[in-house]
């Protein structure tokens, strides 16, 4: 993996591992239990990891994904759904977090005792996260809070956007439709007013037609009437002629001929006077049906104004629609440029915190190197138990072997330099002489008085007989130094009170540990440079 190299794998004290574990998972693990694992222990501390550190729900636990969860016996499977879980969520967290320097398998689970330096690499690895977690939790959480408003203003805006674009849509189909309407309704009143257009001016031809009709009727009306007054006229000159006698027969015949023409000729113009007579009387039918029609007409003319203001009122929403769509495209504009301003700063500060990484990634891999410089682990045989510290009733089991971590010292350190005389008094010189005395027999003054030291026969140790109680204080003291050098005062260490030699001895190693992994660099440094200096 890429991060293979820049994971540094610790292997902590059993005491120190169960403490940890204990106070963040609640399992109550002994260190017996680290040396000497089960698979009941190491399960309910790989559970209890699941769900408290990587923040997995009990309902996740038990429940199979898509791809799995059919014909299973729920009694069957009731343990072993949440041990695979465990099993899948643990093996990934552990390679990706060790850089694949650690690995876990179902036998791990299943029968830890067979391996228990493994288990102990695993779970020193899992304390050691869990004190990365408990400095990178609120850091986490802090950038997380800060990035969170962002993030739902963003995750808001894109609602927003998504919002205005459907509503743009929406608007832009209503707006489509109202065209195609409007188009519709133009098209109807075009052909309306076309045909409004046409029956007026054929109700106008009509009445010009009508008009001289009538005139021509009034003409044939009076050319018979004057037709009537000739014929009675002729009549009534045919009998005074018939009643007379007259000299002349052929010009009587001429003129009977004259009048039977000219009858035949008023017969004729009769007959076209009432052809045109029966033309007008049509045509004043049809101008009677056109006048019935005009109401109608003058109906389907009011209907066709009252859509041409609908028209005009759809015209109008249509513009103010287009102007509110042309402010919501303004501000989709001006959210996506805002969008884009924030999404050049997230990659900014991404690009900034990749940086950091890199820093802080390249000056690990320095530190590294200066330790690996510094100090040598190897392993060594254990040395035996101290007999005089086993307590009645109680079994001590301890590793045949111990790691022994080295550091290289480039000639003498100002901080521990030789005092020639004491400036305290160690009380642990006086307890060793008497446990000896007592082993061997001997001389042993209780006290400092001169009555005590007069009478030799009190002061007589038998061999082999009870020790006195230990010192309340530490069994390690150091010296104060005279003078002190640079890295006395950052070096500070504590010595804890009331505790045993292991746990003192134990704490103070760690102290030194800590301060060469922080000042390790400038130790080797100064060190490289004295010698420089000496060299030239």
């Amino acid at each position: 993996m890429s991060n293979a190299k820049s994971v540094v794998l610790v292997m902590f004290d059993p005491r120190k591992i169960s403490t940890t574990l204990n106070q963040k998972l609640q399992v109550g693990v002994t260190p017996d239990n680290i040396l000497n694992p089960t698979a009941e222990i190491v399960q309910q501390i790989y559970l209890n990891f699941v769900r408290v550190v990587i923040n997995i729900s009990e309902n996740s636990l038990h429940t199979l994904p898509l791809n799995a969860d059919s014909d299973f016996d729920q009694e069957l499977h009731k343990k072993s759904i949440p041990l695979a879980i465990v099993y899948q969520s643990m093996k990934a967290f552990i390679k990706d977090n060790s850089g694949g320097k650690l690995d876990l398998t179902m036998c791990d689970l299943v029968t830890p005792g067979k391996n228990p330096q493994r288990f102990r690499k695993l779970s020193s690895f899992l304390a050691d996260f869990i004190k990365l977690d408990e400095i990178a939790a609120p850091i986490f959480n802090e950038i997380s809070e800060e990035f969170s408003g962002q993030k739902l203003e963003m995750e808001a805006l894109q609602e927003e956007i998504v919002a205005a674009e459907k509503r743009k849509d929406e608007l832009v189909a209503r707006q489509s439709q109202r065209r195609r309407r409007e188009n519709e309704l133009m098209d109807d009143h075009n052909k309306k007013k076309s045909e409004l257009a046409g029956i007026i001016n054929q109700y106008t031809e009509i009445g010009v037609k009508t008009e001289e009709l009538e005139k021509q009727r009034n003409e044939l009306i009076r050319q018979i009437e004057e037709i009537e007054k000739e014929s009675i006229t002729a009549k009534k000159t045919v009998e005074l002629l018939h009643e007379e006698v007259l000299a002349s027969p052929e010009e009587l015949r001429q003129e009977m001929a004259e009048r039977k023409k000219q009858i035949v000729d008023l017969k004729e113009s009769i007959i076209t006077a009432k052809q045109a007579l029966q033309d007008k009387l049509e045509a004043r039918d049809i101008c009677a049906n056109a006048e019935k029609n005009v109401p109608v007409i003058e109906q389907k003319i009011q209907a066709w104004a009252e859509e041409r203001e609908d028209i005009l009122d759809l015209m109008d929403e249509v513009d103010e629609n287009l102007r509110k769509l042309s402010e919501m495209e303004e501000q989709l504009t001006f959210t996506t440029d805002k969008k884009s301003n924030h999404g050049k700063r997230m990659i900014e500060q991404a690009e900034m915190h990749e940086q950091l990484r890199r820093e802080h990634m390249q000056r690990s891999e320095e530190l590294n190197k200066n330790i690996d410089e510094i100090t040598g682990t190897y392993t060594e045989s254990s040395p035996p138990p101290n007999s005089s510290n086993r307590l009645p009733y109680k079994s001590i089991r301890l590793a045949n072997t111990q790691i022994v971590t080295e550091f290289i010292q480039y000639g003498e350190l100002p901080t521990f330099k030789k005092q020639g005389c004491r400036s305290t008094n160690n009380p642990w010189r006086r307890y060793g002489a008497l446990r000896k005395l007592c082993e061997t027999g001997g001389f042993a003054p209780n006290s400092g008085s001169r009555k005590e030291r007069k009478n030799r026969d009190s002061l007589v140790a038998v061999k082999n007989v009870k020790l006195p109680p230990p010192p309340t204080s530490s069994q390690m003291t150091l010296n104060k130094v005279r003078d002190p050098g640079q890295y006395e005062i950052r070096l500070a260490l504590k010595n804890p009170k009331n505790v045993t030699v292991d746990v003192a001895a134990q704490n103070l190693a760690e102290q030194v540990k800590a301060f060469i992994l922080h000042h390790g660099h400038e130790l080797v440094e100064d060190v490289k440079a004295v010698q420089t200096a000496q060299k030239k």
